[in-house]
């Protein structure tokens, strides 16, 4: 909330964007297989879903993971899974004590994978 509303949306946009594209590179090949491919329907979701994603991401300025842009960016993704992971879960009706902790801003800035 402390990012301007521009970024919010950019954010958020980028988060569901990807979330869909995941979901679809996933659920197309089973949907193939039981033979729901209506003339590329679903197929068409999953590559707009990764072309809206790479725009948003164009908007947004590079730097690196540790600089103070970085953790900031950090912050920001980790505020924006947190309140997806507890919609997500509001949905499933597992009770709270089951949800598995998200890793801090902290622990995932030591993450030593990609950028």
């Amino acid at each position: 909330m402390r990012e301007s509303i521009a970024h919010q949306i950019i954010t958020l946009n980028l988060v569901a964007e990807g979330l869909a594209y995941d979901f679809y590179a996933i659920v197309n090949p089973k949907l193939a297989e039981v033979g729901l491919t209506p003339k590329g329907y679903w197929l068409v979701h999953q590559e707009s879903d990764m072309e809206h994603q790479t725009l948003g991401l164009e908007l947004i300025p590079e730097c690196e993971r540790n600089s103070l842009c970085g953790r900031g960016y950090t912050h920001t993704m980790w505020e924006v899974f947190s309140l997806f992971n507890q919609l997500l879960y509001s949905w499933s009706g597992m009770p709270v004590e089951h949800k598995p902790q998200l890793p801090t801003p902290i622990e995932l800035g030591s993450y030593k994978g990609k950028s």
